[in-house]
């Protein structure tokens, strides 16, 4: 095991992963899928299993969408669901999309999520929300950074409040349990709607309150879809988790880039957040630290970490290979911004390696390749 005491010379811009060209993409899966679909159970359990591997946390973003066929379709079908539909001409279920692109839900492995890891994008998506049970309130802020421009003429912004797990919308495929599905699309029912170019540097801001009205209800079928202006389909409002990401509406369907929010704690009182949470040098956030950015990933040579902290502090990287086993310490002094540190890892074997950032007794984790 090697260890190290670095004093890292932390970037002197404020803004630097902004000042990037290109970030890390981060996929978006879209599923449909029903509990009335037989072939939709094996689709899932071949990706539930992929999705859960702690490997793969905080490597792509995922979305369900129960449909509303075969048969009398799922309980928890919504016509915001159908509005996705469309946007691919779904016709048959189960219909997996990594970035817009169609792909076999009961034949995708970890290969191809490696694979789907590698990508850039140049656009940077920052949320974080919280969440008041008893209320049935979602607190949600969000930060769109364009890094070029894009010049399709038709481009939508989709929030979307998934529920981790459900159960009470069992059917006849045998399914007892469903994953990530989609509760409500926001700011609208069908995304924010966004004409002409977005040009490079723009920053689209979104700081939304959403209840969820009235009381639960369980469909009988998709005939009786919820009406989500006085009732709801949460199951359990502590379950519930946040989804970004741009897409353009042009031919292809583009998905520019996705973000899963961080839910932090309401920071006053009632609930909401402060206005202005982000900061528009955004040298730093009201948490402690953005999600850990790694790139190159894959790399043979050396691996960027970038981060950015509230407070200057020191902090420790440790860095594991697939068998659990330490390869590296490397011990920080950070600053308050942004922080970069590069880690050499030429002299690692092929594979898979696992960073793991202390802070504030908080840990975060980023997978990444070794070629």
């Amino acid at each position: 095991m090697k260890k190290h005491l670095f004093f890292i010379g932390i970037v002197a811009i404020s803004n630097f992963i902004f000042a990037q060209t290109s970030v890390p993409k981060l996929p978006l899966y879209e599923l449909f899928t029903s509990s009335t679909c037989g072939p939709c159970a094996p689709a899932n359990d071949n990706l539930t299993p992929i999705f859960q591997d702690p490997i793969n946390e905080g490597e792509f973003a995922v979305v369900k969408y129960q449909m509303s066929w075969p048969s009398t379709g799922d309980p928890y079908y919504t016509n915001e669901g159908s509005a996705r539909k469309n946007v691919y001409s779904v016709n048959s279920v189960p219909a997996l999309f990594v970035d817009a692109a169609s792909n076999s839900g009961s034949g995708y492995t970890q290969a191809d999520m490696d694979a789907n890891n590698n990508g850039l994008a140049y656009m940077t998506i920052e949320a974080i929300h919280s969440i008041e049970a008893d209320s049935q309130k979602v607190h949600i802020q969000v930060e769109i950074t364009a890094h070029q421009d894009y010049a399709d003429p038709i481009h939508r912004v989709y929030i979307m409040i998934n529920e981790s797990r459900t159960e009470n919308n069992v059917k006849t495929n045998g399914e007892t349990e469903f994953f990530d599905v989609m509760k409500k699309v926001l700011p609208t029912s069908t995304g924010d709607f966004i004409l002409g170019t977005i040009s490079a540097d723009t920053v689209l801001s979104y700081n939304i309150d959403y209840k969820f009205q009235g009381n639960y209800r369980l469909p009988a079928d998709a005939d009786d879809a919820i009406n989500h202006n006085n009732e709801h389909s949460v199951e359990d409002f502590n379950n519930l988790k946040v989804i970004v990401f741009v897409q353009s509406m042009a031919l292809g369907r583009e998905v520019y880039q996705a973000a899963n929010s961080i839910e932090v704690d309401p920071i006053i009182a009632d609930g909401t957040f402060p206005n202005h949470l982000f900061t528009t040098t955004k040298s730093h956030k009201e948490f402690s630290v953005q999600p850990l950015l790694a790139s190159p990933n894959p790399s043979s040579e050396y691996v960027n970490l970038s981060f950015v902290m509230l407070n200057k502090e020191t902090t420790t990287v440790n860095i594991f290979n697939s068998l659990g086993q330490m390869v590296e310490v490397v011990d920080i002094d950070s600053h308050q911004g942004a922080n970069q540190i590069r880690i050499d890892v030429s002299d690692y074997d092929s594979g898979i390696y696992f960073v793991e950032l202390l802070i504030d007794n908080k840990i975060y984790n980023k997978k990444i390749i070794v070629q």
